[in-house]
């Protein structure tokens, strides 16, 4: 579950950096 979670985060993270 937390692995999910962080990864979902880290996701979201590079998505902003890319946009």
């Amino acid at each position: 579950m937390f692995c999910s979670l962080v990864r979902r985060f880290s996701s979201l993270l590079t998505k902003d950096h890319l946009a």
